[in-house]
């Protein structure tokens, strides 16, 4: 291996180093006291990821998307700075409610929400709400027309983990046909929403989306329908495997084509993988091994049926830290269940392990344990809540 390749590897082991949450050595105190495996929560994480996208996107008000993480420690964390929170359900909100949050202050992006989850909400006074059809809208506009609209629109995006285009979102056309439809019925519309997408490595879409919007608004406007708020979603990203930008490079984009194009107008985000992604690392202990067809295979305490969940759900991959610092064989880490789908990472290089040694991944607060089962009957992954 050349010099330099050598220097990068090792200034990027370094950079995911400082990503975790507990030294290997805490861990290992951590797992005497509460067994493994365990995720460990950072509630000052959590608020400092929410804090840093604020001041990236100063004039933005930013709801945090409970569904990458619905935590009781992060909802309460982030209650104590003033955060707004996103949902997308009835049962969601009652969790928001349980802690002191106000219905009416929290926004609800379901493009299709039942009529019971609709009438659940609004009657405790949520008014926030998102369709992306005219049949959706009649349907809750038949129940009552005193809600506060966005309309979902769609811009396909394949250069992120997630297109969230592919199941909701009108395009431009439909959506001034809803907008107007919604005028008609009583509805206060207020604007659109878009989503470019889960782990958006560009800012292209965004930048596309909002040129879009602004077109879609001054068209209205001439036909005297005046919006005033616009919800530019979430997709910020988080490091996984590879190092990203700051989040203010990432969002500087952004932030011009926001000034240029709607000076003074309300805009609204909704990330959760961003403020979530970070706050929680992983602990997770070698269970098992074997030799199959050559290659080395460490059974692990957690998988992708627990934390590991989002390499199905996510479409995600993680970063695997291990404390050897043996000569490293490609391997197969596999999880402890007996589904030939368990596992969690093919062709890593791994040095020798034992069972009983631990391996750390951070960036386990999205997509994890909210999506985690009890196939097999093993327990989903304690979770610890430090700061």
């Amino acid at each position: 291996m050349k010099k330099q390749e050598m220097k990068n590897n090792h200034t990027q082991k370094d950079y995911f180093r400082k990503l975790l949450l507990v030294s290997f050595e805490e861990a290992k105190r951590l797992i005497k006291k509460h067994g493994s495996p365990l995720l460990v929560l950072s509630r000052k994480k959590v608020q400092e990821s929410y804090q840093a996208l604020q001041r990236a996107l100063p004039n933005v008000r930013v709801f945090y998307a409970m569904k990458s993480n619905s935590h009781p420690d992060i909802l309460k964390a982030l209650k104590e700075i003033g955060a707004d929170f996103e949902t997308a359900s009835w049962a969601e909100l009652k969790m928001l409610l349980k802690i002191g949050i106000l219905a009416k202050d929290v926004l609800n992006t379901q493009p299709f929400l039942s009529e019971a989850d609709f009438k659940s909400c609004h009657e405790v006074g949520q008014r926030s709400f998102v369709v992306d059809n005219v049949s959706q809208l009649n349907r809750l506009a038949a129940i009552t027309t005193d809600f506060d609209l966005l309309v979902r629109l769609s811009f396909p995006n394949r250069n992120c983990q997630v297109d969230l285009s592919y199941k909701f979102g009108a395009t431009v056309k439909e959506a001034k046909n809803i907008i107007k439809a919604a005028v008609v019925r009583g509805v206060r519309v207020h604007g659109v929403s878009f989503h470019v997408g889960s782990q958006s490595y560009s800012t292209k879409n965004y930048l596309k989306a909002l040129k879009a919007v602004r077109k879609l608004f001054d068209e209205l406007q001439h036909e005297g329908i005046i919006l005033d708020t616009i919800d530019i979603g979430g997709g910020f990203p988080v490091p996984y495997t590879e190092p990203l930008p700051s989040i203010e490079h990432f969002t500087l984009p952004i932030r011009r084509k926001l000034a240029e194009l709607f000076p003074g107008m309300k805009v609204w985000a909704e990330p959760g993988r961003f403020v979530s992604g970070l706050a929680q690392t992983l602990i997770t202990t070698v269970n098992g091994k074997n030799i199959r067809r050559g290659i080395p295979w460490y059974y692990l305490d957690d998988g992708v049926y627990n934390s590991f969940s989002g390499r199905f759900y996510d479409h995600c991959s993680y970063k695997i830290i291990f404390e050897k610092t043996d000569t490293a064989v490609q391997s197969v880490l596999a999880g402890p269940t007996c589904d030939s789908a368990d596992v969690v990472s093919e062709n890593i290089s791994l040095p020798d392990l034992e069972i009983g040694d631990i391996i750390l991944v951070p960036a386990m607060g999205a997509y994890t344990n909210i999506s985690a089962t009890n196939y097999h009957g093993f327990e989903k992954t304690k979770i610890i809540t430090i700061d």
